[in-house]
């Protein structure tokens, strides 16, 4: 095994220092449908960027249509006016909901601010039911919406 260096120690301390443990004391989940979100944002987006997220699996096709607007729209949430806890909640319940009525393509609207756009950008990464997102065409409300696919369940 190779040796660690100090300053690669002091490094890491540094860069763990304000890191948040989740307990491994917390109930399983009941259900598959209940959607758990956490809030450790790593990757920042700016608000005129492009969100994009596949996990892969899907057709080219498919993810064309998704990002060039081509994919109807079964069921759209509107975030605005809520604060952060408030659309974690939202948005959990939500995609639940989609889930249950089997809609296959959704869409949020998250605003032109960064801080809920990087909110859910990470929150849809961590939904095993989101196969993938690309923020909306300039008339489904550009890069303040994302359109999501969703798992057929």
């Amino acid at each position: 095994m190779a040796k660690v260096s100090k300053e690669d120690r002091e490094l890491f301390r540094e860069a763990v220092k304000n890191l948040k443990f989740v307990s491994s004391k917390k109930t399983p989940l009941k259900q598959s449908a209940d959607i758990q979100l956490f809030d450790q944002v790593s990757e920042q987006v700016t608000p005129t960027q492009a969100l994009f997220f596949s996990r892969g699996g899907l057709q080219y096709k498919t993810l064309k249509d998704l990002r060039t607007g081509k994919i109807k729209i079964q069921a759209e949430l509107d975030l605005h006016g809520f604060n952060t806890e408030q659309s974690r909640e939202n948005l959990a319940h939500f995609i639940q909901q989609a889930l249950h009525h089997h809609y296959r393509c959704i869409r949020i609207i998250h605003g032109k601010g960064e801080v809920l756009k990087n909110h859910v950008n990470l929150w849809l990464k961590q939904i095993d039911a989101v196969l993938a997102f690309a923020s909306a065409i300039p008339k489904q409300g550009g890069t303040g919406a994302v359109c999501v696919i969703l798992k057929r369940v």
